[in-house]
């Protein structure tokens, strides 16, 4: 399934899935085949910023080891040709350990469902070259039970 998503690119009608499968997915050619090289992905949540692919896909890795069966489905999208926003959902399983501002949250193997906002821009290619999420990581703490709100 992951082949026939390599190709998309911003601007077809089949991104608002494809992005999504790119991030739903384990597999690293897919996830490098969205981004620019110089692509500054900036994670709200835990207000990291990770510039370049390898940095990019370090963090992807690290969501992947802290939930390998993450979903991100993005449920609404709208931009003109130099980006666009995008409505997600973001759930799975705390499966493994999460690292944020420092502190290692132990794995609870509870499930998690949290919604956000993506503010990302794209170059002439349709490639991402920025990527920003905007969601509530209080709110997935809460949900694997680390946070009291």
């Amino acid at each position: 399934m992951s082949k026939q998503w390599q190709s998309v690119r911003y601007g077809s009608a089949d991104f608002r899935e494809a992005y999504g499968a790119c991030w739903s997915s384990a597999d690293e050619e897919l996830f490098r085949s969205f981004f620019s090289k110089d692509v500054l992905y900036i994670d709200g949540g835990n207000h990291r910023s990770f510039q370049g692919i390898d940095e990019a896909l370090g963090f992807f890795k690290s969501m992947l080891a802290f939930s390998p069966d993450s979903k991100i489905e993005f449920t609404r999208l709208t931009g003109d040709r130099q980006g666009f926003a995008a409505e997600w959902t973001w759930s799975g399983t705390a499966a493994g350990k999460l690292l944020l501002d420092g502190i290692v949250y132990p794995r609870t193997d509870r499930r998690f469902s949290v919604d956000g906002v993506a503010f990302c821009m794209v170059d002439e290619a349709g490639l991402v070259t920025y990527h920003k999420d905007y969601y509530d990581m209080r709110l997935v703490l809460k949900q694997l039970g680390l946070f009291a709100m």
